[in-house]
């Protein structure tokens, strides 16, 4: 799902995709599942419903029907709390040639808006 699009009919379904940094397998390292079914769950009590998915070491897919407006809205927030919790987990993890790696990653422009990892 393009985030350049806004995805805001009730009555479609969605094929939504989410890669991490350079197809890394953040997921995986990060041992990240409980908190992809833990944000599937937060997107069904905001009425967008997951009808399908594959969740795999670096991206995962899924297939959505909201019936409370735009997914882009819904997907937005999650997306950049579930990137803050991952970072959590590589400091926990100590895996700080990978976090420098996401700290590279960063544009600066987004840089200046204060943004410190691209996961």
């Amino acid at each position: 799902m393009s985030t350049r699009t806004e995805h805001t009919e009730n009555l479609e379904i969605y094929f939504y995709t989410l890669v991490r940094y350079r197809w890394l397998p953040l997921l995986e390292i990060t041992n990240f599942y409980d908190q992809v079914y833990n944000w599937f769950d937060h997107l069904e009590t905001k009425g967008c419903y997951i009808l399908g998915d594959v969740i795999m070491p670096n991206h995962l897919h899924a297939l959505l029907h909201s019936t409370q407006g735009s997914l882009n809205k819904l997907t937005a927030n999650e997306k950049r709390f579930m990137a803050y919790e991952m970072v959590k987990r590589l400091e926990r993890l100590k895996r700080y040639a990978l976090l420098k790696e996401l700290e590279q990653g960063v544009q600066p422009n987004e840089r200046q808006k204060g943004k410190k990892y691209q996961a």
